[in-house]
C-alpha cells in the first residue's frame, strides 16, 4: 500500500536531512551563549568547502535562536553581491534583526541617510532610503515632514525640529545623539562610512542594555567579500570594518560561516583567544545513508554507489538525489547511473542526459548570463530558437542550482553548475551567447532617455560591458571597438551629471589593459586613464584625479614623447586640475605647454587650441591679468565659430567665461549681452534641467546684481537652485556658489539673518569639497566676515562665479 506523506512530513524530513550529523555545532553555539560575559569578545567560525551545508546550518541556528525572547538575531549573507559593500551590509543587518521587542534604530537611520545624501547625491533621498526602512520609523516620518521645506540639508532640518522641541524627534533622539550627529555631519562620505558600523552598534548595544538581552550576529558566505579582490595585495583590508565592529563592542556573539578559516590571528595574535573555529566535517556513511533513505533512494546498491562517489559532501549528495528524481520520471534508476560518478562535471553530464534537448540548450545559454529576468529569458529562447516553451519557464525553478533573487527579481544559477554548463558547450555557442547578450543590453541602453536615477541604465551598461570584455579577452572583439562604444555611452552619463557611476567599469577596463604589453593596449589605457582622471576632477576627488592625470601623462610621454596631441591633452588636464585647486603657479606653465603643443601638432584653428586658450584665459583672469585674458577668450570664440568646429555647447562655455571676464572689469552691459547669447545657445542644446542651465542662470543673476536689479536677480538665482535640487546636486560646488550669492543678495536686501545662513551653507559645502584653505572657501569666509562687521566692508561684495 502507498504511504501518504503530508506537507508537514516533507518539511520535517527536509529539516532532518539538512542537519543530520550537525547537532554538535548547535551545542557549541549554546555553550558560547552560556559562558560569554558582557565584557567578553567571542567569534564562532564554521568553515568548509562550497556545498558543505554552512548556509543551511546558519539558517537553522537563526531559526532556533529566534524562538527565545532573550536573544536578538541579525544576519548578513555576503553571497548577495550588494551586501559586500559595508553601507549595504549595514542597512541589511539593521533590517534583518529579529527581536521580541522593537529596536530603536533612529540614530543609525539618520546617519545612514546623511551618508547616502553625500555619497550618492544623484539619487533622490526619499527614493533611495524610504523603501529600506519600516513604516513608522523616525526617518520615514522625518522625510514626510520636511520633504517640502526647501534650502537646507537633512541635518540642519533635523536640528530645526529638535530646537523646536518637535515631539517625534525627541521621542527618538537624545541630546547626546544630536551632539554625535553634529560631529558626524561635518565628515565627507568616505569618513562617514567608517563610522556607520559604530553608529549601528550604538543603537544595538543600547537595546541590549535596556532589555537585558543577548545579541547574536551571523555573517554567512564570508568568502564572498573577496570576490574579484584576491591576489591584489590588500586582502586583509577587505574585512577590516568587520574586525573593527567586533573589537569596538564586547558582549556580542558573532557567528561566521565561510569556506576558509579566519586568518585574523596572523596579523594580531589576540584574535586567537577570541575566535573559536571548527570545520564542517563530511557526513559519515551512516548519515549519508539516512539522508538518501529519507529522500526516496531505497535501493542499497544505488545508495552505496552515491555514498562512495559523494565523499560525504552535502551539496553533491543533494545533486545525486536530484539526478535520481530526474531518472525516475522516465524509468527505474539502476546502479550504473551512479557508477564512476566522480566529479561535478560527471554529475552534470548524467543530469543533462535525462533532460530534453530544449531544456539543455536553454540552460547552456542561461549559463552564459550572470542573471536573467523574464524579458531576457524570452529573448534568449526566441533568438536562439531553443524550442523551450515560454509558458513553462517556471519549470526551470525545479532545479536546485537555480534560485530567485527577490531583491532584484532576477534568477541566478549556482556557480558550480554555471561553470560546468559553460564547459559542456561549444566555443561557438559561448561566443554567440556573449555577442547576443552584449547587443541585448547595449540596445536597451541606447533607448534610454537618461532621466531620473539612471539605475536601469547603469545596470544595462554594466552587463553590456561585462559581455563585451569577455569577447575582448577571448579575442572575439578588438580593444578599440569596445573602448569606442564604452566611451560614447560614458559620455551620456557624464553629460547627465552622473559621471561617478562609470568609475568601477573604467577601473576594470584599465586594469585589464595594464596586464597587456602591446603598444595599442597601453595607448588605449592612457586615453581611459585620462577620462577617469577627468571624472574624478568633476567629482571633486582631486587626490585621485592628480594621480590619474600624472599616470596619463607618463603613459603618453613614454609612448609618444613630448610632441603629440595626447601628451598635450594630459598637460591640459593636469593644468585644469591645478587651476581649480588654486595652484595657479603650477597651472600656468602646463596650460602654456598644452597650448603650444596643440598649435604645433593640431594647427592653430583646431578646437583643442580653443579649449587651451579658453582655460588659460580663465587662469589669467583669476590672476587679475585681464590684458592677457581677453585676447585668449576672443581667440577661443573665433575658433569655435569655424564651421568645422561649431558646437553650440562648447561655444556657450566660452561665452559664459567671457561673461565672467566682463563682469570682472565692470563692463556689465557687455556682460549681460553675452550672457543672453550663452543662455540662448544652451536653451537650444540642453534640457531645461541640465546643470549647465543652472550655471548660466547663476551668471545672469550676478550681472543683474551689479545692475542693482535685486528682485530680478533673485528670480534667476532661484531658477538655478530649482535645477540643482531636481538633480540632487544640493551639495555641489554650483550650489555653494548660489548660497554665497544669495547671501550677498539677502544682505543688500536688508535681510541680514538670512544672509548669514546662506553664507554658512556656502562655507560648509566649500570646506567639504575644497578644504578650509582653498581660495573659494576663503572668499566666502571673508565675505561673511564683511557682512557681520568683522572685516571692513568693500565697495562691492564678492560674487561667486
Amino acid at each position: 500500500m502507498f504511504q501518504r506523506s503530508t506537507l508537514m512530513d516533507k518539511l520535517k524530513r527536509r529539516q532532518e536531512d539538512s542537519f543530520t550529523g550537525r547537532e554538535s555545532y548547535f551545542d557549541e553555539l549554546y555553550h558560547a551563549l552560556e559562558v560569554q560575559q558582557q565584557e567578553d569578545y567571542k567569534v564562532l567560525c564554521f568553515y568548509g568547502v562550497g556545498g558543505a551545508g554552512k548556509s543551511s546550518l546558519r539558517r537553522e541556528m537563526v531559526n532556533r535562536l529566534t524562538r527565545r525572547e532573550d536573544i536578538a538575531v541579525g544576519i548578513v549573507d555576503f553571497e548577495t553581491k550588494a551586501h559586500q559593500q559595508p553601507e549595504n551590509a549595514l542597512i541589511h543587518l539593521r533590517k534583518s534583526i529579529i527581536s521580541s521587542k522593537k529596536i530603536n534604530f533612529s540614530f543609525f537611520d539618520i546617519v545612514y541617510a546623511l551618508y547616502m545624501s553625500k555619497a550618492y547625491a544623484h539619487l533622490p533621498l526619499k527614493e533611495s532610503i524610504t523603501p529600506l526602512l519600516d513604516e513608522g520609523d523616525l526617518l520615514v516620518e522625518l522625510i514626510n515632514t520636511i520633504e517640502d521645506v526647501p534650502g537646507l540639508g537633512l541635518v540642519p532640518k533635523v536640528y530645526n525640529l529638535f530646537r523646536k522641541s518637535s515631539s517625534f524627534i525627541h521621542k527618538y533622539l537624545t541630546k547626546t545623539k544630536m551632539d554625535y550627529l553634529s560631529q558626524l555631519s561635518a565628515l565627507d562620505a568616505s569618513e562617514l562610512l567608517t563610522y556607520l558600523p559604530d553608529v549601528l552598534l550604538e543603537d544595538l548595544v543600547a537595546h541590549q542594555t535596556k532589555n537585558s538581552c543577548r545579541l547574536v550576529i551571523f555573517l554567512d558566505t564570508y568568502e564572498a567579500l573577496w570576490e574579484d579582490k584576491r591576489m591584489k595585495g590588500y586582502q586583509s583590508v577587505v574585512d577590516s570594518w568587520i574586525r573593527a565592529m567586533i573589537q569596538g563592542h564586547p558582549g556580542l556573539l558573532w557567528v561566521i560561516t565561510g569556506r576558509e578559516r579566519l586568518r585574523w590571528a596572523e596579523t594580531d595574535p589576540n584574535w586567537e583567544f577570541v575566535c573559536s573555529q571548527r570545520p564542517l566535517d563530511s557526513l559519515t556513511e551512516a548519515e549519508s545513508k539516512t539522508i538518501l533513505i529519507r529522500s526516496g533512494v531505497t535501493d542499497e546498491e544505488i545508495q552505496n554507489a552515491i555514498i562512495k562517489q559523494s565523499y560525504g559532501h552535502a551539496y553533491t549528495l543533494r545533486l545525486a538525489v536530484n539526478l535520481h528524481q530526474e531518472i525516475i520520471r522516465t524509468r527505474t534508476p539502476n546502479v550504473q547511473d551512479f557508477v564512476d560518478w566522480r566529479t561535478p562535471e560527471s554529475l552534470i553530464e548524467r543530469l543533462l542526459k535525462y533532460l530534453t534537448p530544449y531544456e539543455i540548450k536553454t540552460l547552456e545559454l542561461l549559463a552564459i548570463t550572470r542573471s536573467w529576468d523574464e524579458a531576457l529569458f524570452e529573448a534568449i529562447v526566441q533568438a536562439f530558437q531553443t524550442g523551450y516553451p515560454l509558458f513553462q519557464r517556471d519549470e526551470l525553478l525545479r532545479f536546485s542550482f537555480i534560485y530567485h533573487n527577490e531583491l532584484t527579481n532576477r534568477w541566478e544559477m549556482h556557480a558550480l553548475m554555471r561553470e560546468s554548463l559553460r564547459h559542456h558547450q561549444s566555443v561557438h555557442t559561448i561566443r554567440e551567447g556573449h555577442l547576443f547578450l552584449f547587443g541585448y543590453y547595449a540596445s536597451q541602453l541606447s533607448r534610454h532617455t537618461f532621466t531620473g536615477t539612471l539605475r536601469d541604465a547603469y545596470n544595462w551598461l554594466e552587463e553590456a560591458f561585462f559581455h563585451g570584455l569577455q569577447q575582448v579577452e577571448h579575442g572575439w572583439r578588438t580593444h578599440d571597438s569596445l573602448s569606442e562604444w564604452f566611451r560614447l555611452e560614458d559620455a551620456k552619463f557624464f553629460n547627465s551629471g552622473k559621471w561617478e557611476l562609470t568609475i568601477p567599469l573604467f577601473k576594470q577596463f584599465i586594469s585589464y589593459l595594464e596586464s597587456l604589453e602591446t603598444t595599442e593596449a597601453q595607448s588605449l589605457r592612457g586615453i581611459l586613464v585620462y577620462d577617469l582622471a577627468y571624472i574624478y576632477f568633476k567629482e571633486g576627488n582631486y587626490t585621485d584625479a592628480e594621480i590619474m592625470f600624472d599616470t596619463s601623462l607618463d603613459i603618453h610621454l613614454t609612448l609618444y614623447g613630448e610632441e603629440n596631441r595626447f601628451t598635450a591633452k594630459s598637460y591640459y588636464g593636469l593644468g585644469t586640475l591645478y587651476h581649480n585647486m588654486g595652484r595657479m603657479a603650477e597651472a600656468e606653465p602646463l596650460y602654456c605647454k598644452a597650448l603650444a603643443l596643440r598649435e604645433q601638432v593640431l594647427g592653430g584653428d583646431h578646437i583643442g587650441v580653443a579649449m587651451s586658450a579658453n582655460n588659460l584665459a580663465t587662469l589669467y583672469q583669476d590672476m587679475k591679468l585681464h590684458h592677457l585674458a581677453l585676447p585668449l577668450y576672443e581667440r577661443a570664440i573665433r575658433i569655435s565659430l569655424l564651421p568645422e568646429n561649431y558646437n553650440p555647447r562648447k561655444l556657450a562655455d566660452y561665452k559664459i567665461n567671457l561673461v565672467y571676464f566682463y563682469h570682472d572689469v565692470e563692463q556689465y552691459e557687455t556682460a549681460l549681452t553675452i550672457c543672453k547669447e550663452a543662455l540662448s545657445l544652451r536653451e537650444n542644446s540642453l534640457s531645461p534641467l541640465h546643470r549647465d542651465m543652472a550655471q548660466v542662470f547663476l551668471y545672469y543673476g550676478n550681472i543683474l546684481m551689479r545692475r542693482s536689479e535685486l528682485r530680478l536677480a533673485e528670480e534667476y538665482y532661484n531658477k538655478a537652485v530649482h535645477i540643482l535640487e531636481e538633480l540632487n546636486h544640493e551639495f555641489s560646488d554650483e550650489m555653494a556658489k548660489l548660497h554665497h550669492n544669495l547671501g550677498v543678495y539677502c544682505y543688500l536686501a536688508g535681510r541680514t539673518d538670512h544672509s548669514t545662513r546662506e553664507m554658512d551653507l556656502a562655507i560648509e559645502i566649500k570646506r567639504a569639497i575644497y578644504g578650509e584653505d582653498h581660495y573659494r572657501s576663503r572668499y566666502s569666509i571673508l565675505t561673511k566676515n564683511q557682512i557681520i562687521g568683522l572685516d571692513p566692508m568693500p565697495s562691492r561684495l564678492h560674487l561667486d562665479f
